[in-house]
């Protein structure tokens, strides 16, 4: 997945505070903005969902987790596929991936 994608993905993501239900402000928005729709909770932006800590965490991943692909991809077990397509196009062929294993 592009990095920006990724970034704006995790950075719209919003919380009820009352239900726990979950919203995204571009992909899954809440009819009314701030307020949950199952509640009417106040929807809020959780602190790991913020960009900065976002970014850190990707550079981590970048730096320590990132490296072991070639590991795999050598071993034969490396799965990868285009995470910018759609929702439903992505779980599926992730599906189909993971009953090959």
């Amino acid at each position: 997945v592009d990095i920006e994608a990724l970034v704006e993905r995790l950075t719209g993501r919003r919380t009820c505070k009352d239900c726990g239900r979950g919203y995204h402000i571009t992909f899954d928005p809440a009819k009314k903005e701030g307020v949950c729709d199952a509640c009417n909770g106040q929807l809020f932006q959780r602190d790991d969902d913020q960009e900065e800590t976002i970014r850190k965490r990707l550079d981590v991943y970048n730096e320590q987790t990132s490296p072991l692909t070639s590991y795999y991809a050598d071993a034969g077990l490396l799965k990868s596929l285009d995470g910018m397509q759609q929702i439903d196009i992505v779980q599926k062929k992730m599906l189909e991936l993971l009953k090959a294993v």
